[in-house]
This record gives structure tokens, C-alpha cells and sequence, in this order.
């Protein structure tokens, strides 16, 4: 089903369509976090040379938690489609639409899609259902725990004190995600 999301958000013309179904699909990303991008959040760790995002209220981004705020490395299929040229040239707001505006659409181009409204599970699919995905896939992978909460926003969990004495990790690290 991603498979075809992506395939189908490929020949939308209007950008932003194309745009927030790659960022959800490749980060993981809330939406409200997405709709909310500026160009400046934009970044590259000079140590590493990955390009990033930084998810921060300094940068317009609207945060559930402390953990909210944090750095997601760029997916290099991004990269390949052109999104810090795209995130360059918007020069501020990469979007101009509202978060509901957006929700509203995906679940439009979802049905477009001809993905149903529910799994099997009742569960509904609907544009948070990326966030599922890139952390099921990443866990599914090997991918350290500690990485995708870092990546993804959740609290770090599962290791008790030690979180208090675990510094932040470095982009190249979180690039595993």
C-alpha cells in the first residue's frame, strides 16, 4: 500500500501533494510537524555531512514533548528527489496549506488509491499511519530502539536510569533510521 501511495503522489502536479506524502513515508513525521517546515530547519551536520531536520519550536514547529524537539536525518530517496532544492527555494514556509487542508487530501488520495479506509485490525489508515511504518520497519530492521525514539520524538524508554546519563546521538548514528 505505501508502495502504491508513493507510485501515485509521483504524478501529482500541485507540489505539495508530493511533498508531504514523501516527507510521512521517509521520516515518519506528524503531519502538524510537516505543514509547519521552514526552509531555515533545513540543516546539515558538519561533522557527518547528512542533511537534516530539525524539529523545533525555534523553527516553527509545534512540539508534543521535550523528546519532540530533535533532529530526523534526510532519507537519501528525498535527497534524489530534489527536497532541499525544493526547501531552498521556498526561502521560509516549504508549505502554505493548513494541517486540516492536508488530512482532508490524504484521506481523499488515500481512497484515490483504492486503499481502504480500515486494516484488518479496524484500525484506520490514515496519514499518521507513516509514523507506523517507518518505526515498524526501522525495529523490523535491527535498528536500535533508543535511535528510533530519538528519530521519530517518543521518550526514550526501556532503559531506566540510563536514559538520565545517554547524550544525545549523532546525525550519523540516527541515519540508521
Amino acid at each position: 500500500e505505501v508502495s502504491t501511495i508513493l507510485e501515485r503522489a509521483r504524478t501529482e502536479k500541485t507540489k505539495w501533494h508530493y511533498w508531504i506524502v514523501l516527507l510521512g513515508a521517509y521520516t515518519g513525521m506528524r503531519l502538524g510537524e510537516i505543514s509547519n517546515l521552514v526552509s531555515d530547519a533545513i540543516k546539515i551536520d558538519e561533522d557527518s555531512g547528512v542533511n537534516y531536520i530539525h524539529i523545533s519550536p525555534r523553527y516553527g514547529a509545534t512540539v508534543k514533548t521535550d523528546a519532540s524537539v530533535r533532529q530526523v536525518p534526510i532519507h537519501q530517496t528525498l535527497l534524489e528527489e530534489g527536497f532541499l532544492e525544493f526547501a531552498k527555494a521556498a526561502n521560509g514556509p516549504l508549505f502554505s496549506v493548513e494541517t486540516r487542508t492536508m488530512t482532508q487530501w490524504f484521506g481523499a488520495f488515500r481512497e484515490a488509491c483504492g486503499i481502504e479506509r480500515y486494516d484488518d485490525f479496524d484500525q484506520r489508515k490514515a496519514f499518521h499511519s507513516f509514523r507506523h511504518t517507518v518505526i515498524t520497519k526501522a525495529r523490523g530492521n535491527g535498528v536500535d530502539t533508543a535511535l528510533v525514539q530519538r528519530v521519530v520524538g517518543h521518550e526514550l524508554s526501556g532503559s531506566g536510569l540510563t536514559d538520565n546519563y545517554t547524550h544525545d546521538f549523532s546525525i550519523a548514528q540516527l541515519k540508521k533510521v
